[in-house]
């Protein structure tokens, strides 16, 4: 059975999901090509990472087929 504790848990994790939703929403709300884009402003290490898992993703389908 779930209890008061657990209630309180579910509903505060659906406010914190809404609240990053809603000011998400806000902040992007005029310009979704800075949504899409992160403003343009990637750090390099994080796009290296990135490809890297790609890569990496691709060669692990290509080796079942």
């Amino acid at each position: 059975m779930i209890d008061t504790a657990d209630w309180i848990i579910i509903a505060a994790s659906l406010f914190i999901s809404l609240g990053i939703g809603w000011w998400a929403a806000r902040k992007t709300a005029n310009n979704t090509e800075s949504y899409f884009l992160a403003g343009r402003d990637i750090p390099r290490c994080l796009l290296d990472i990135t490809a890297a898992s790609s890569v990496a993703l691709f060669r692990s389908f290509k080796d079942r087929a």
